[in-house]
């Protein structure tokens, strides 16, 4: 189980200096055709008479040289928001692998080939986002769900809880809306912004 991290969860006496908890490594995720490991870090938060893990790291790894890049972007996840990072990085052939940028920012997308390199300089193969396409641009708030093929994967878009589900194909830079309930919206991505065509 993974939670948000606030400020409310903690409670230190006043005057006293808070000890950051302690990282330890949570989850490794292999990726068998590259010989690399995504390797989530986070720690253990007692929640009543119950220990929930927090992820709030993402690094690859190889498993031949060793060599460990931190995924650590200038727009990457929120350091209060552990619901930012999803396990499910891997695409089903392991030629690509997805992440998290900042809620609002959407995907940063990476081909699993060069992921070491492109951590190294902390960028993307490719992003996706959702925003308004009325003039204001108003960016929303993405969420991953599932990988849907080798090549594409479905997330969620939406603001103040009324959600859109959407998939990405991430050869073809096509976007598609998978619910009929539709609003205003247009996609962003590296290749520039996309229609979003409809799935009914």
């Amino acid at each position: 189980m993974i939670v948000p991290l606030s400020s409310s969860c903690f409670h230190w006496r006043s005057g006293s200096k808070p000890e950051p908890p302690k990282s330890v490594v949570v989850q490794v995720i292999e990726n068998h055709k590259y010989k690399l490991e995504a390797v989530f870090s986070g720690y253990d938060l007692q929640m009543g008479d119950q220990t929930v893990k927090v992820i709030d790291a993402l690094s690859v790894r190889s498993k031949v040289s060793g060599q460990e890049v931190k995924y650590a972007p200038a727009h990457g996840p929120s350091e209060s928001d552990a619901h930012a990072y999803f396990t499910a990085v891997w695409s089903p052939d392991e030629e690509f692998l997805a992440l998290p940028r900042n809620r609002f920012l959407g995907f940063c997308i990476v081909r699993a080939a060069d992921a070491l390199s492109n951590l190294q300089k902390q960028s993307c193969s490719d992003f996706v986002s959702v925003r308004m396409s009325t003039p204001i641009k108003e960016t929303f708030w993405h969420e991953f769900e599932k990988w849907d093929g080798d090549e594409s994967f479905v997330f969620k878009a939406g603001l103040y809880g009324d959600n859109t589900r959407l998939k990405y194909e991430i050869t073809s830079g096509r976007l598609t809306a998978l619910d009929s309930n539709l609003p205003n919206i247009e996609g962003v991505s590296g290749k520039g912004k996309l229609p979003i065509d409809r799935s009914h």
